[in-house]
């Protein structure tokens, strides 16, 4: 071989220069630096309520990085930017174009009726709401057939009034069976007039608890109020003249009701005989039924300890225990005690209410159709307006009132 070829012994390979490190580079305790993620952004629902946006930005259903125009029928992306990437496309040359067009001409919508809101359901709500003005001011209905064929010619312009037609029969048929059966079922099951009955809640806890929560809202609190330890003396001396009085006229000693008080589980539970002779006030012999009076009774004694611990009025104790134990006795019992009214105020004023309708001039008003005129007085509480509006918006109602079905009024589909 060459001698340029050969390597002698003595030499060494060149070695590669070291990398030139800094200090903070060569301090092995510092962590390696991480990558910078770029965040993606989403539509947010606040910036529709946003004046510049809210009439013409919406989300996209299936991306939830892009927003849509409405004005420009277009999508574009907030992926990056956000609330950036829709002041962007607002300030853009088409959108302005587009909006300032939208703005200048009517929308194809205006020229077409929605069929929420057809003529014939403003037809409809309009007679309800005539037939209900009329109910709540005590009108007759020859006065509000004569007001319905009247109302075209004063309102001659109105649609709505010339297509009106609001026989005296018609009228009948729509407070009977489609107003009233509605009455019924919304308000009057609980809190309303159901078949003329209802408990009134006129005790001495509620009249108080009244009081008090007016004053309050008057900023008369009852530590300001002159004499108040007078007044309160005074109030008591009328308690007690009140039960004197009571006392001298009846004879409560001896009132076969006054076992009913031992039925009351705050002082315990009743005995069998109790039970017994509270069953033969109502008619029911449960001396028969000894040995199932007998278990229901220990079940009753075995509950409570857990009742009491409630602390609350004795209908709700005896309400809490035959929902969780099925005792027929007990509940027959009961059912019968807790149906007796304890104030018949309201009753008076429904049948006061009900002398005003049944005048000699309206004799021949049937009894159905009283009924029908007075839940929908008590139980619909609405005015005059507000029932129109609700009777627009509510659909059911609406198809009752335009069936021809005798326009029986019922809560399907």
């Amino acid at each position: 071989m060459s001698q340029q070829g050969t390597l002698s012994s003595k030499e060494t390979p060149q070695r590669k220069a070291a990398p030139c490190f800094t200090e903070d580079e060569k301090n092995t305790d510092s962590p390696p630096l991480k990558k910078r993620k770029i965040r993606q952004c989403t539509f947010r629902k606040e910036w529709r309520s946003q004046p510049e946006y809210e009439s013409w930005l919406l989300p996209v259903d299936d991306d939830a990085t892009a927003a849509r125009c409405t004005i420009c029928a277009s999508t574009f992306t907030v992926k990056f930017d956000g609330v950036s990437a829709v002041k962007h496309h607002a300030s853009t040359q088409k959108h302005k174009q587009k909006s300032l067009a939208s703005k200048q001409s009517a929308t194809v919508k205006k020229f077409f009726v929605p069929a929420i809101s057809s003529a014939e359901d403003h037809v409809t709500a309009a007679e309800l709401g005539t037939i209900f003005h009329g109910i709540k001011h005590n009108y007759s209905y020859l006065s509000m057939d004569c007001g319905s064929k009247l109302a075209p010619k004063v309102f001659s312009d109105s649609d709505i009034a010339s297509r009106m037609r609001l026989g005296r029969t018609k009228m009948e048929h729509l407070v009977k069976d489609v107003l009233a059966p509605y009455a019924v079922d919304g308000a009057g099951i609980t809190d309303a007039l159901i078949d003329f009955c209802e408990q009134a809640d006129e005790t001495s806890g509620g009249i108080c608890e009244l009081l008090a929560t007016s004053l309050e809202k008057a900023n008369l609190g009852l530590e300001i109020l002159p004499g108040g330890q007078v007044a309160k003396l005074e109030f008591l001396n009328v308690y007690d003249r009140a039960l004197a009085y009571l006392e001298k006229w009846f004879d409560f000693e001896n009132s076969p009701f006054k076992m009913l008080a031992e039925l009351d589980l705050r002082k315990g539970a009743p005995t069998t005989l109790v039970v017994i002779n509270a069953g033969n006030l109502f008619g029911s012999d449960f001396q028969e039924e000894g040995d199932e009076l007998y278990s229901e009774l220990c079940l009753l004694k075995d509950a409570l300890p857990g009742l009491l611990k409630c602390d609350e009025k004795s209908s709700s104790m005896w309400l809490k225990f035959l929902k969780a134990v099925k005792c027929p006795l007990l509940q027959n019992l009961m059912e019968h005690v807790y149906s007796i009214p304890c104030s018949n105020a309201f009753v008076e004023r429904v049948f006061s209410v009900m002398g005003n309708l049944w005048t000699d001039e309206r004799n021949q008003l049937s009894v159905p159709m009283v009924k029908a005129e007075l839940c929908v007085r008590y139980n619909l509480v609405y005015s005059c307006e507000e029932f129109v509006k609700m009777a627009r918006e509510n659909k059911k109602l609406i198809r009752a009132a335009k069936s021809n079905s005798k326009y029986i009024f019922k809560f399907r589909e």
